[in-house]
């Protein structure tokens, strides 16, 4: 009997999921490759951080991985399920439920890790290129590529982006380390301005100055959240006028329309779709992604006392002011100084499609970009890549951020946990 050749692109939280869920589910000899250059798996961009004050901005009751038991992470972490707990434990958590899968993986369920980088996936027999010269032959391949790096800005020249003190990706491995004191500029102001600071605060007595087009930080989590019953919906529109009638209780109806917002994204129109991007994403965004109550209260003191002052402007330009120091030019004709610089924007979705191996995925047009330039094409429920003549792959998949423009909301373990469950009992049962 042939063994089913798996690989998964991408070893964060999406790629170890997959892959756990395939070795959980096959029942034939199958073969399952992740490649990630990273040493540890479940980690990417959201679980990297090694800082006990980073923590979850979803409560524990809802980050199982596990779709058959819902109270899976809360029993491992012997924590309350209203609590936000420290994002490294979560990340132990992904290995332990994929060691738990290798351990527990039928006979002839084999694993491997390989640390390099995808840079080509030729079809239709799929060899897997990678960085380090070796070639995979596979029957599945799952793109569980993750997040993007900050595009960095147009306004960003040279002398800026050379700069020993600009930092364009705050996730890079001991990228804040350097960072000992002074002021801080941060560009854009999410969750991850959020994250930087309370890491440079903690350990230094650093300044941040968040700089920020609608100068709109996350909100915060409350204690009593329970989600409003939904009415029918179908337009922008109509989801603003039921929000706005609800703004008392706005958290309760932000978390009743979770369970349907892929429904609404995919029912939008063209037009509606980017009139919502354009209009109102950055609102969606900070009042679905909150802050965790602690974290809010960290970051409310620190802009009590000063050490985090907020911006509302647009920037124009930047350059460099010295050899430490680079200063920042904004469109209220203010001149903001900074002995670092850090790109807080976050992922871009146009510098995610020119990265391999999704770039030669789409020169050669196995893949294209999704609705609203955002991800990959793909089939919603399974992830299975739609081509340029319009025809869904039988072994090209995809999971998480790159689902962004058929579902709109898929980057949160909710979505993932069981786009992964699926995958691997789609991909378990094919047949060579």
């Amino acid at each position: 009997m042939n063994t089913r050749r798996v690989v998964v692109v991408g070893g964060g939280a999406s790629g170890t999921l997959v892959a756990a869920q395939v070795l959980r589910k096959a029942r034939l000899p199958t073969h399952v490759t992740v490649v990630d250059p990273r040493q540890n798996l479940g980690e990417g961009i959201a679980y990297s951080t090694t800082c006990n004050d980073h923590l979850l901005n979803v409560r524990a009751k809802s980050m199982s991985v596990l779709v058959e038991d819902p109270q899976h992470f809360v029993k491992w972490a012997h924590v309350d399920g209203d609590s936000f707990v420290p994002r490294p434990l979560f990340a132990h958590y992904l290995r332990h439920v994929f060691d738990d899968a290798k351990l527990n993986a039928a006979s002839g369920a084999v694993f491997e890790h390989l640390q390099t980088t995808v840079v080509d996936i030729d079809g239709p027999d799929l060899q897997v290129r990678c960085q380090d010269g070796s070639i995979l032959e596979a029957d599945s391949v799952v793109l569980a590529t993750g997040n993007a790096k900050p595009l960095v800005p147009s306004w960003v020249g040279q002398d800026v982006a050379l700069h020993p003190r600009f930092i364009a990706d705050p996730w890079e491995s001991g990228a804040l380390s350097p960072i000992q004191g002074g002021t801080v500029v941060s560009i854009g102001v999410g969750l991850t301005f959020v994250d930087v600071a309370i890491q440079v605060l903690e350990n230094t007595q650093s300044k941040v100055i968040g700089i920020s087009r609608h100068g709109l930080m996350p909100t915060r989590h409350d204690f009593a959240e329970l989600p409003l019953t939904i009415p029918n919906m179908s337009t922008p529109l109509e989801v603003l006028h039921w929000l706005r009638l609800n703004r008392d209780n706005w958290r309760s109806a932000v978390n009743g329309l979770r369970p349907i917002t892929q429904k609404l994204w995919m029912n939008f129109t063209d037009g509606q779709q980017r009139q919502f991007l354009r209009h109102a994403m950055r609102y969606w965004e900070i009042h679905r992604s909150r802050m965790a109550t602690d974290v809010a209260i960290q970051i409310d003191s620190y802009l009590a006392t000063n050490r985090i002052q907020v911006v509302k402007a647009k920037i124009i330009g930047a350059e460099s002011a010295s050899p430490t120091s680079i200063s920042v030019t904004t469109s209220t004709g203010a001149t903001v100084v900074g002995d670092w610089m850090v790109l807080c924007t976050g992922p871009s979705d146009a510098d995610a499609l020119l990265q391999p191996p999704l770039s030669s995925l789409i020169a050669s047009g196995q893949a294209v970009a999704g609705p609203q330039g955002l991800g990959i094409r793909c089939d919603p429920k399974s992830g299975a890549l739609i081509d340029a003549n319009g025809v869904v792959s039988r072994s090209l998949f995809t999971i998480g951020p790159q689902r962004r423009g058929v579902l709109w909301e898929t980057t949160a373990i909710p979505e993932i946990q069981w786009q992964a469950d699926h995958l691997g009992e789609l991909i378990t049962d094919m047949r060579n």
